[in-house]
């Protein structure tokens, strides 16, 4: 892609200025200084308290006043506080801090199109089956039901219905929308990509220091296991949930590739970058969870049939993973899971025996189902066995682990087309921006194919889990999407239209676009 000054290259505009490094790093300061404030106000002693409080409020005041005008650090604040969700809910907050920064994307945004510091959104298909399926959802949630809502509970853990709506659908919605028109400059998806590396970095660590050094992980939540619990000997990250922490570090592995193969990336930023790609290795295995590692080898096997530039990388990659697998073949395929066996028939059968029971539920309620948020009530009212040879109390009352079979359970046919509907389009979106984007640049088609490939590795864990209970990762991943799909829009309009016929409000995304 062209450097500013080079020959053809694009111009810096009002929105690319040369003071642009001052803002990253001021930026980062602000984000490392609300980190710090949180670790702080959780490790120090109870009596340190009210200070930390206060010092917490004075800054995220700042903060606020701060991002206001910078929405790309507004959705920085969102992704931080949303990957410490579990780690900074605190009873002196009327609500978790990932709320307030949600609600800090939506003001930042706003203002940034009144003041046409970026193009108000053009809404199409995709918007308005998001919009018409967040409507059912809601009106899921009102309708009288024969059971209550479970609230979305899961590993212990309850809210409200409204609350599972927000985090698990409105808000990886919005941020789909925000994806495709706040990241229209090459400096803000580099600043996004290295927000994800921060939280890339600490799912290592923890990852690692589980095993290696659990008295300096934190949070201590992590560790919380008994030690017969199922996932006591895996690596659970900052999410406590090792399926979540697993795709978080194949993300992470895939957008750091992507880095460290860019021109303007500097040679201490490749050498660490290649360091967080080998820690993540282990990390990756530590979570000792068969659909993670199966994601895994999917994407390395995808990505090196589908990116030449960083086919090496791959292919060295698949082998030494079939030489790992093939020197220690016994223990991969025994039963023993805190070993890394794959054999263990238990979580099959929880799976099959909650599939029995979505069917049943189908078929009684097909069109509007038996309610948002019900399907661990109607799996211990009404719990269906998959066969003789597989155990009745296997699975039994707990959420889907099939995220299409659980919202057809809960939301009805309707609602699943309406889900899929919104899949589709997005899948589209995706391949036009394969066939739009240009080949190079930190935009450009190897993003487009990562990011299609991701998107795939996540549909795929949906036949394990209920995906709207990874909040995070539905944010991340669709605001990723956002980004492809809008730049590749962008392009588009490009090519259709002269640049003296384009608004001056929408100029300079235009004229970056072209010359790339």
């Amino acid at each position: 892609m062209p450097m500013p000054g080079d020959a053809g290259g694009w111009t810096p505009t009002r929105r690319e200025p040369g003071l642009r490094a001052t803002r990253l790093r001021e930026g980062a300061a602000l984000l490392l200084a609300v980190l710090g404030v949180v670790v702080a106000g959780s490790a120090l002693p109870g009596d340190f308290g009210p200070g930390i409080g206060v010092a917490a409020i004075g800054l995220g005041a700042a903060v606020v006043f701060y991002a206001l005008n910078r929405p790309v650090l507004a959705v920085g604040l969102l992704l931080f506080t949303t990957f410490l969700r579990m780690a900074l809910r605190t009873p002196a907050l009327p609500a978790e801090p990932a709320f307030f920064a949600m609600a800090l994307v939506v003001a930042a945004a706003a203002i940034a199109v009144t003041r046409r510091v970026h193009q108000a959104p053009q809404f199409g298909a995709v918007e308005g089956a998001m919009a018409v399926y967040v409507i059912w959802n809601i009106g899921s949630a009102i309708a009288p039901h024969r059971y209550p809502a479970d609230g979305g509970s899961t590993i212990g853990e309850h809210s409200s219905i409204y609350h599972f709506i927000l985090t698990g659908t409105v808000v990886p919605f919005m941020c789909y929308v925000v994806g495709r028109f706040v990241f229209d400059r090459p400096s803000a998806v580099r600043s996004l990509l290295w927000v994800v590396m921060g939280c890339y970095a600490y799912s290592i660590w923890v990852s690692i220091a589980q095993f290696a050094a659990p008295a300096l992980v934190w949070p201590r939540y992590i560790l919380d296991y008994p030690e017969d619990a199922s996932w006591a000997h895996r690596a659970v990250g900052v999410f406590s949930q090792p399926v979540v922490n697993g795709l978080m570090l194949i993300i992470g592995f895939a957008l750091a590739v992507h880095l460290a193969y860019q021109p303007d990336t500097r040679r201490w930023q490749r050498i660490l970058l290649c360091g967080l790609m080998l820690s993540s290795l282990a990390a990756i295995y530590l979570t000792y969870t068969r659909v993670v590692w199966l994601g895994f080898a999917l994407f390395v096997g995808a990505a090196a049939v589908l990116i030449r530039r960083t086919r090496p990388v791959y292919v060295s990659l698949i082998g030494a993973m079939l030489l790992g697998v093939a020197a220690n073949w016994a223990t991969f395929t025994s039963s023993d899971r805190s070993a890394g066996g794959v054999g263990s028939s238990y979580e099959v059968e929880d799976r099959l025996n909650m599939i029995a029971t979505a069917f049943w539920a189908i078929r009684e309620k097909p069109l509007l189902g038996w309610g948002i948020g019900r399907f661990s009530e109607v799996n211990t009212y009404h719990h269906q066995q998959w066969s003789q040879e597989v155990s009745w109390k296997r699975g039994f009352g707990i959420v889907s682990h099939f995220n299409e079979l659980g919202i057809a359970a809960e939301l009805g046919i309707i609602g699943l087309a309406l889900w899929l509907t919104i899949n589709v389009l997005l899948a589209r979106g995706l391949w036009q921006a394969l066939l739009t984007l240009p080949a190079e640049g930190i935009v450009g088609r190897e993003l487009a194919v990562i990011v299609s490939i991701i998107f795939g590795v996540w549909i795929l864990t949906g036949f394990t889990a209920d995906l709207r209970f990874f909040d995070f990762l539905a944010l991340l991943i669709l605001m990723l999407v956002g980004i492809v799909v809008g730049t590749a829009q962008r392009l588009a309009l490009v090519e259709r239209l002269p640049v003296a016929a384009v608004p001056p409000d929408a100029a300079d995304d235009l004229v970056y676009l072209r010359s790339s």
